[in-house]
């Protein structure tokens, strides 16, 4: 009989080490990643000494293994800081790291790089340069490209902690890196090097790293010169505002107008930065011009990229600028002949009406407005839809009543289901945008509709947005405006308007806003048990059971809040009006599940069942139930079959 292998769990501290150590040199990979993703295990249970003499030095042997083995290896080493004995001895784990560094995996230099810098912050300064500067210089010279890009992300990294002399050392390094003939290289020193300016003084930025900026600006791939606001923006910022309109200033507009598309996107994305750091006045005399160029680019991936984020890129700027330069070029957005463009200026351009004001905005953001939502393209106009916020409150609702409201209504009436759905989503955000008066009078007929639209998804997100409503505008207007409908979709012949009433009522009367109007509906669901088709007699039992638990929720909710209210006015105690199912409908109830337990149907029969044990024990469906194959959700729409 074989011997059982005890679990891992199980075994004994010494016979799980002894595990690993040898898991670390096994033929199969999942092994050996096992065992290094546990080494901090090993090393704890070996000790400092022997980490740095036995498992450092084999780790270092064993760096040439599969990319997964040196990833995991990678990320280890960095959390083996506090186990080589103190921050003294932590150069013991730069050897590995500087081969895994070196890797031509990008996840395993990634990993080496983030290691190496926690290592970096542990060395005690005394020590810093002595054991950080060979590893610098020889990555820097490496022959292999990708020890020179992780160089391009540890030299400002370790910067500040150099001495001076080394610094400059530092400096010459990335100048070479600067002309590497990789681009790649160039690239990556690209995107880190503006770091490096955090612990210069002034005038070596100006000597050091503007030649560097200028070198990357010129460089003949788009890749690296698209990352040269990375390094403008520090440097930037670690200028003082009398000195940015030179050089700098020029590099930045460069940027902007350079002949790679790939270049001035990273321009559009940037703007928000470039404002942040660069004096107010530069910022609006300089690149507002320059901005609203990109707005009308040849590229739409770069008018999209300028416009994303369009009413944020433009608080740097005045009224005046805005007219003449941005307002313009949104015109020319909204007819723009690509469509995710104008999907993007749908999304933005209603946010520039704040800082228009009323008079420019009525008489240009609102024409702006119309056009989009008269746009061929469904998308569009669900997006100006929902960021009509800025408008009304800048306009007022009643100046754009009788221009808006025909466009909102033809989108809720479009012929596009998913686009009738998408409308139906944004109710509650239209709603609550312009107010229950303004609602009532305009958009809650629409609403409503909705719950006899001709495709049941369109139904079913109608249905469930009454709970939303109900909790924004309180139970009366349920009472008012929500039941009229449904008693009416009840008595409808067609089974539709039926079902659809049902599911309402039984959404509603999960929510708190929502019992009273369940609670009044209460008769017309009794009349559905009767009714021909299954599915309705289905949904009218599960009602019936959230319902018949209604009295216990509405009273246990109702009298906490009621002790709240007269604990914060003592003196004037307020009782709120408590509906509770009377004895009778609670009969009726029982009456009708009976009924359906005999039901010829075997899922309303099961459906019934169900909703008995729910009112009586309060145990949901499927649960204890196991001899029942089926399960009953009560708190979701059975859908028609």
């Amino acid at each position: 009989m074989p011997m059982e292998v005890p679990d891992a769990a199980l075994m004994p501290p010494v016979r799980e080490i002894a595990r690993l150590v040898n898991n670390l040199r096994a033929e199969v990979l999942h092994h050996r990643v096992e065992a290094v993703s546990r080494v901090k295990e090993i090393s704890r249970a070996f000790g400092p000494e022997r980490t740095r003499r036995e498992i450092l030095p084999f780790l270092q042997e064993t760096a040439d293994d599969e990319d997964e083995y040196l990833l995991a290896m990678a990320q280890q080493l960095g959390a083996m800081t506090d186990s080589v004995g103190g921050p003294e001895f932590l150069p013991a784990l730069l050897g590995p790291l500087e081969i895994l560094a070196c890797a031509e995996e990008r996840a395993v230099r990634d990993a080496a790089v983030e290691s190496l810098g926690k290592v970096f912050s542990g060395i005690p300064d005394g020590m810093f340069g002595e054991a950080v500067v060979p590893l610098l210089r020889g990555m820097a010279k490496n022959q292999w490209h990708t020890g020179r890009m992780s160089a391009c992300v540890l030299l400002p990294l370790s910067f500040p902690r150099l001495s001076p002399s080394v610094q400059a050392e530092a400096l010459a390094w990335a100048a070479e890196l600067a002309a590497d003939p990789v681009p790649t290289v160039r690239k990556k020193l690209c995107l880190h090097v503006g770091a490096l300016c955090s612990d210069m003084a002034q005038m070596e930025v100006e000597q050091k790293m503007l030649p560097l900026l200028e070198k990357f600006a010129q460089d003949e791939q788009d890749s690296v010169r698209s990352q040269l606001l990375e390094a403008i923006v520090p440097v930037a910022k670690a200028t003082p505002p009398l000195l940015q309109g030179g050089r700098l200033l020029q590099l930045t507009l460069g940027v902007a107008a350079d002949e790679s598309w790939r270049v001035r996107w990273s321009f559009g994305k940037k703007v928000v930065a470039l404002c942040d750091v660069f004096s107010p006045e530069l910022s609006a005399s300089a690149f507002c011009a320059s901005y609203a160029a990109l707005l009308n680019d040849g590229e739409p991936e770069v008018r999209v990229a300028a416009c994303d984020g369009l009413t944020k890129k433009c608080a740097a700027w005045s009224k005046d600028q805005l007219m003449e330069y941005i307002v313009p070029a949104c015109r020319k957005l909204v007819s723009d002949e690509i469509d995710y463009v104008r999907r993007c200026a749908a999304l933005h351009v209603t946010g520039l009406a704040p800082a228009l004001g009323h008079s420019a905005s009525l008489g240009h953001i609102l024409p702006l407005t119309l056009a989009l939502l008269r746009d061929t393209d469904p998308e569009v106009r669900l997006h100006v839809v929902s960021n009509l916020r800025p408008l009304y409150d800048t306009l007022g609702l009643e100046s754009i009543k009788q221009t808006l409201l025909p466009a909102i209504k033809n989108l809720a009436e479009a012929p596009q289901w998913r686009t009738r759905i998408e409308i139906v989503k944004l109710g509650p955000t239209l709603a609550e945008q312009i107010g229950e008066q303004f609602f009532n009078e305009n958009l809650a007929s629409i609403v409503l509709n909705w719950l006899c639209d001709d495709v049941y998804a369109v139904r079913e997100a109608a249905a469930r947005n009454l709970q939303t409503f109900l909790a924004m505008f309180g139970p009366a207007w349920g009472t008012e405006h929500i039941a009229p409908k449904l008693r009416q979709m009840c008595a409808q012949q067609s089974y539709i308007p039926r079902y659809t009433a049902c599911l309402a009522v039984k959404l509603c009367a999960q929510a708190e806003s929502g019992v009273d109007l369940a609670v009044g509906m209460l008769s017309h669901i009794l009349e559905l048990v009767e009714d021909p088709v299954a599915n309705i007699r289905i949904n009218a039992a599960e009602t019936m059971a959230i319902l018949g638990q209604a009295k216990d929720q509405l009273s246990s909710v109702r009298t906490r809040r009621e002790f709240h209210i007269m604990q914060s006015e003592v003196g004037k105690p307020q009782t709120l009006t408590l509906i509770f199912l009377s004895q009778e409908h609670m009969q009726r109830i029982t009456q009708s599940l009976d009924i359906l337990t005999r039901d010829p149907d075997t899922d309303v029969k099961h459906a019934a069942l169900q909703s008995k044990r729910y009112i009586r024990e309060g145990i949901p469906p499927g649960k204890g139930d196991k001899g029942s194959s089926k399960e009953l959700r009560l708190f979701e729409p059975s859908h028609g079959r």
